[in-house]
């Protein structure tokens, strides 16, 4: 430890004698000067977005944390920060927070700097502000995320350039990150395309469908529906429908032609050194499972409730949940998974939606996927409609 601080302390000695130098290297990366063309701002659009398919945010630590905090799953780990999370314990120390929250930050960041870039390109609106309108719509996912989970949340809505400002900075009533929500979203919902070729691209519908679903959270009623039926009345505009068959919804090999997805994070063939892939189905899957080359991690198990509770006959139970798989060879019921004689292999139905149809890209215990995971489907939109229709009677 000791030679390691005379280290630091000799590379800050030896900037500071080359403290005469005058260099200005503006690089292409660098944010003064990269956004000259559209393409420059999708650049960092495409940046925001990539941190939402990471291992710290949907890939596993943020998605994991939502399904462990439901009542539809429990927890077959003695980890702390997984236990905290299931039992609603969390400190600010948790290792599950820890990651995604930076991580979120991160994607704002990227969005940020979209939209203050974009000021940067000379060129008309009805060329950039599309593109732009994907950054506004970014920063309102993650803050979305942020306020539900957190309530009042630092909201961060440009460039961070002051470092001491910045590490100071205060937390936003949640009634305002909501307020500055609702105002992104109406941005992106007028600038955003009626249609897209991939719905991990934000679309009108996507501006609108998060707008319905803002609105069902504040339990404003009628700005729920408004929203939500303003997209059912469009669908054909849209491109939207319900999926015919529920397993396509989460078949990585389908799912791309499916027209129920409004929103997607898209998976497809991604994989990079910070762990920026989908870990969601080893999460879920069953400890020695003979598919998926080594099965499951065991860890996100469904209640036994969730199963038993669930109409036999219904085919989403047949998609959602696996009661019988091969373990070694051996194909036994949930009765008997812990056939594989780990510690946390629980004798309950497990989640198979994630680890069936993984697809191509797919590694060893399904990790990686090419999953298209849908963030907000047509499916949601109309419970949004029926929800709000109710509560106005």
């Amino acid at each position: 430890m000791k030679i390691f601080k005379l280290l630091l302390l000799l590379v800050g000695l030896s900037i500071m004698g080359c403290s005469d130098l005058e260099e200005e290297p503006v690089g292409i990366l660098s944010a003064e000067g990269f956004f000259e063309t559209p393409a420059n701002i999708q650049t960092a659009v495409d940046g925001s977005l990539t941190h939402a398919i990471n291992e710290k945010f949907w890939g596993r630590k943020l998605s994991i944390a939502l399904m462990l905090r439901s009542d539809m799953v429990s927890l077959a780990s003695n980890e702390t920060r997984r236990v905290e999370m299931n039992e609603f314990t969390t400190l600010a120390s948790n290792g599950m927070i820890s990651e995604f929250w930076p991580r979120t930050y991160q994607g704002i960041a990227a969005a940020n700097a979209a939209i203050a870039g974009a000021e940067d390109v000379d060129v008309d609106d009805s060329i950039k502000n599309p593109i732009t309108a994907q950054a506004y719509f970014a920063r309102a996912f993650y803050y979305f995320h942020l306020v539900r989970l957190f309530g009042d949340v630092p909201y961060i809505d440009a460039p961070v350039t002051d470092f001491d400002a910045a590490t100071s900075i205060s937390r936003t009533p949640a009634a305002e990150v909501y307020e500055n929500i609702i105002s992104d979203l109406e941005y992106a919902k007028t600038w955003l395309p009626t249609t897209v070729t991939s719905r991990a691209t934000p679309s009108k519908a996507a501006a609108s469908s998060y707008l319905a679903l803002v609105y069902l959270t504040l339990e404003q009623w009628q700005n729920a529906y408004n929203e939500a039926q303003e997209v059912i009345d469009n669908a054909g505009t849209y491109n939207l429908a319900l999926e015919p068959n529920f397993q396509n919804l989460f078949n990585a090999d389908a799912i791309d032609a499916s027209l129920e997805p409004i929103f997607a994070l898209d998976y497809n063939n991604f994989e990079a050194d910070d762990n920026a892939y989908d870990q969601t189905a080893p999460m879920t899957g069953i400890r020695g499972d003979d598919r998926n080359l080594g099965g499951g991690w065991s860890v996100a198990v469904p209640t036994l409730e969730v199963y038993t509770t669930w109409d036999a006959a219904d085919y989403r139970r047949a998609v959602s949940m696996d009661d019988e798989v091969s373990i070694g060879g051996t194909v036994v019921d949930y009765t008997q998974f812990d056939i594989s004689g780990h510690e946390f292999a629980k004798n309950n139905p497990y989640i198979a939606k994630y680890t069936r149809f993984p697809g191509p890209f797919a590694r060893a215990n399904a990790r990686a996927t090419s999953h298209n995971y849908s963030m907000i489907r047509y499916a949601e939109v109309l419970l949004i409609a029926a929800e709000a229709a109710v509560e106005l009677g």
